[in-house]
């Protein structure tokens, strides 16, 4: 089933839980008409203001077809998805996005929500699902990925990003999410948690007192109230439709 947003533009696509996902990989070809070098040197200016960009290898979304449990995705790099809106290169990146569920000590589920340090690509300062990145490219070789993938790295940016040394059971996404505003077709897999959340706010603030940069905060919210959080705190397009998704209001 496919879901627009009306009022974030963001389109959510159900993926079947029966068959499984199939990412397959293309080449990726540019619009015709970019400059190399205007795009060289907005990336120089990107660099001189954010001294942590880094152009590396990414997943660019080409299309899908979710009924079925396919997408397909080419390889890219980094620069070509920041330079825009400036120089539309027309790359969207396929990223994947973790949804991290926990109950608290009284038996109430709660979803993680991260603000986004101002010195990530878009969207500094606002509340999101997480953690939330683009889905790593395989080894060059390789020219499928599956669920199976798309899970390993989602565990790395559980680790990496938020800090929580956490082993949950593996689970397919649920969903393609669609982000105009981002550039960005997000993967969205539910995690359930076994700890409580009392303990994981401990683990996360022992984890990441010198480490994470990339959330300036994080923020365990009921279900029941995520609907008046992201409405009230700013927040990211996607995180709009997932907190209706999550409450039930569809």
């Amino acid at each position: 089933m496919s879901d627009a947003d009306e009022g974030t533009g963001c389109v959510w696509h159900d993926l079947p839980a029966d068959i499984p996902l199939r990412i397959e990989l293309e080449s990726f070809s540019q619009p015709s008409g970019v400059d190399p070098r205007s795009v060289e040197a907005a990336w120089d200016r990107i660099r001189a203001e954010n001294p942590r960009a880094f152009n590396g290898p990414i997943l660019a979304f080409l299309g899908a077809h979710p009924e079925r449990g396919f997408v397909r995705a080419g390889r890219e790099e980094y620069r070509n998805l920041a330079v825009q809106p400036a120089i539309g290169t027309g790359v969207v990146q396929l990223g994947v996005t973790g949804l991290l569920e926990a109950r608290d000590a009284a038996g109430t589920p709660h979803a993680l929500l991260g603000l986004r340090s101002d010195a990530t690509r878009v969207f500094g300062g606002m509340w999101e699902f997480g953690p939330s990145g683009g889905v790593d490219p395989p080894p060059v070789d390789q020219t499928e990925m599956d669920a199976d993938d798309v899970w390993r790295v989602l565990i790395n940016e559980i680790r990496e990003e938020v800090g929580l040394p956490v082993d949950p059971d593996p689970t397919p996404p649920i969903a393609l999410l669609h982000d105009p505003v981002g550039q960005s077709v997000e993967l969205i897999v539910r995690v359930a948690l076994r700890r409580p959340v009392e303990e994981l706010i401990a683990l996360i603030d022992a984890e990441n007192r010198t480490s994470r940069w990339e959330y300036d905060a994080v923020r365990w919210v009921a279900f029941d109230d995520l609907r008046a959080f992201v409405r009230r705190e700013p927040s990211i397009p996607t995180a709009h439709a997932i907190a209706d998704r999550l409450s039930g209001a569809r």
